[in-house]
C-alpha cells in the first residue's frame, strides 16, 4: 500500500505541479477549470483541455522552435535561458539509457543528453599492434565506429537483451568515467529498461551497479513510460522502435499495462539487413561489419516510408531519380527504389520472410486488448519514439493505416515524439526533476538490507 501511495503521489505531481524553471512550457490542471499553461513571467494562456499536461524543453537545432502536439493544439515553447547543473554537484542524478544501437548519458534537469554514443565495442582484427595504439585494448563507442574497418565489433545488447554482461560493464564504465567524467558512487543513477525486461535482468543490473560501481541510489524505469512523459502525456500508447526491437506499450496515468504490452522483433537492424539484401540483389557486394555500419548510416539518412506503397512503386519505375554513394573502399552503390522498400518491412514483414503482423495491426490489437474504458485515451495519443520510430514518413503512414482499422467514433492521433531518438532519456530528466521523485529511489542501504528485490518493487 505504501508503494501505491507513492506512485499515486508521483502521478499527481506530474499532472498538477509546476515543474522547475528549466522547463520552458508547463501545462498544469487547476481543479475543475480549463487547461492552461504557465510560462516564465507568470503569463497564463488557455490552450488545451483539462486532464492533460505538456512539458517541452529546448533543442539544440539552430533556429528551430520545437512544439508539442497535444490533442488538437500545438503548444509552442518560449526559448528560455537556464543554468545547467554543475557536474561536481553530487546531488544531481545521472540518467543513462543504454539501447541496442546507441547509449545516452547525462544529468537530470538537462534539456538533452550530455552524450550519445554507439553501444559497441571493438577489438583489433590482427595480432600485430598498430603504431600509436600499443596500450589500446578496447575501442568503445565513437572510437570503435571510427576505426571499424580494422576492428571486430561486439554489441553487448542485442534485441533488448544483454548478450555480454562483461562488455556491458565496460560500456557503463566508459559512460561514467570517460563520457560524463563523474564518480558513480557520488551520484544517484536512473537507468532505463526495455518494457518487457525480465526480473532476473533487473536484479543483475542492480547487483553490478550497487556492488561494482557503488552507486548511492538507483532507479530502473520503463523506457516506454519515459518516452510518453517526454511527449507531454501520462496516458497514451508508446511505440518504442529502436535498433533491436519494437515495443507497443499502453500506459494509463503513468502506469504501463504490462499484460497488454507486446513486442515485434522487427526494428532498425532488420531494416539494415533488408537494405543490404536489396543492394546485393542490385549487384552491390557488401559483406564486412564496416560495410553494414555504412549501410545503416545510409538507411537513417536516405530511407523513408511511402504514404502509398503501391503508388510510390509505380511512380519510381518511371523516374530516373537515384542517389549514388561512395564506400570508404571506393566501391560505388546506387539507391533507387531501396529508399522506400527498406522501411516497408514495418508494414509488410513478409518481405523479409516473417510471418507476423505489421505495425498498424499490432498497435490496434495491443490497445484493443486493454479495458474498453481506456481505449479513448490510448488511441488518442499514440507516440512514436526511438531511432526507427523517427523514420521519415512513418507517422503519416501509420496514421492512415490505423484510421482504416479503428471505429470513426475514436479520435485516433499518431505523433512523433519531439525527442524521438532520445525520448526516454528526456522523460527520465523530467521524472528526476520532480520533488516527489525523491521517495522513489532505492538506496544502497536498502539494497544491502533487502537485496535486488528492492529495485523490482519500486519501479515503473
Amino acid at each position: 500500500m505504501a508503494g501505491a501511495r507513492t506512485r499515486e503521489a508521483f502521478t499527481s505531481s506530474v499532472r498538477t505541479r509546476t515543474l522547475p524553471s528549466i522547463f520552458d512550457t508547463v501545462l498544469v490542471e487547476p481543479a475543475g477549470g480549463a487547461g492552461w499553461t504557465h510560462r516564465p513571467g507568470g503569463q497564463l494562456d488557455t490552450l488545451v483541455s483539462p486532464g492533460s499536461y505538456c512539458v517541452q524543453l529546448t533543442t539544440e537545432v539552430p533556429g528551430d522552435q520545437p512544439a508539442v502536439a497535444c490533442g488538437n493544439w500545438k503548444v509552442k515553447t518560449q526559448m528560455h535561458s537556464w543554468a545547467p547543473h554543475r557536474r561536481t554537484d553530487s546531488s544531481v542524478p545521472v540518467i543513462c539509457d543504454y539501447g541496442s544501437g546507441c547509449s545516452k548519458a547525462g544529468f537530470a534537469g538537462s534539456e538533452a543528453p550530455h552524450a550519445v554514443f554507439p553501444t559497441v565495442l571493438g577489438k583489433l582484427r590482427h595480432d600485430s599492434v598498430l603504431v600509436g595504439m600499443e596500450e589500446e585494448d578496447w575501442f568503445i563507442g565513437e572510437e570503435a565506429q571510427n576505426n571499424r574497418g580494422m576492428l571486430n565489433l561486439q554489441y553487448p545488447i542485442s534485441r533488448g537483451t544483454v548478450t555480454s554482461w562483461d562488455n556491458l560493464e565496460k560500456i557503463w564504465h566508459h559512460s561514467f568515467y570517460h563520457v560524463l567524467h563523474v564518480a558513480p558512487e557520488q551520484h544517484p543513477l536512473m537507468v532505463t529498461e526495455p518494457p518487457l525486461s525480465k526480473i532476473s535482468t533487473k536484479e543483475k543490473v542492480s547487483q553490478i551497479l550497487f556492488e561494482t560501481f557503488g552507486v548511492p541510489a538507483l532507479y530502473i524505469a520503463n523506457s516506454g513510460v519515459l518516452s510518453l512523459y517526454s511527449s507531454g502525456q501520462t496516458s497514451g500508447t508508446t511505440i518504442e522502435s529502436g535498433e533491436g526491437m519494437t515495443y507497443f506499450v499502453p500506459i494509463i496515468d503513468g502506469c504501463p499495462l504490462l499484460q497488454s504490452t507486446v513486442q515485434m522483433d522487427i526494428a532498425g537492424q532488420d531494416l539494415t539487413s533488408y537494405l543490404l539484401q536489396l543492394l546485393a540483389d542490385s549487384r552491390n557486394l557488401l559483406v564486412s561489419t564496416a560495410d553494414r555500419e555504412f549501410v545503416r548510416d545510409m538507411k537513417e539518412k536516405c530511407c523513408y516510408v511511402a504514404l502509398d506503397f503501391d503508388l510510390e512503386k509505380s511512380k519510381d519505375s518511371l523516374l530516373p531519380c537515384q542517389d549514388r554513394f561512395l564506400l570508404p573502399d571506393g566501391q560505388e552503390i546506387t539507391l533507387r527504389q531501396e529508399h522506400f522498400l527498406c522501411p516497408e518491412v514495418l508494414f509488410q514483414p513478409n518481405l523479409i520472410g516473417r510471418n507476423s503482423l505489421g505495425m498498424p495491426m499490432t498497435v490496434f490489437r495491443c490497445i484493443s486488448s486493454c479495458n474498453p474504458r481506456h481505449w479513448k485515451a490510448l488511441f488518442s495519443h499514440i507516440i512514436l519514439s526511438g531511432g526507427t520510430g523517427s523514420c521519415t514518413g512513418l507517422r503519416s503512414r501509420l496514421q492512415r493505416e490505423i484510421d482504416k482499422l479503428v471505429c470513426p467514433a475514436f479520435n485516433t492521433q499518431v505523433y512523433t515524439s519531439p525527442y524521438a531518438k532520445y525520448g526516454a532519456w528526456v522523460g527520465g530528466s523530467i521524472l528526476c526533476s520532480l520533488s516527489t521523485f525523491k521517495d522513489m529511489w532505492v538506496t544502497n542501504k536498502e539494497y544491502k538490507d533487502m537485496g535486488s528485490s528492492a529495485v523490482s518493487r519500486r519501479s515503473l
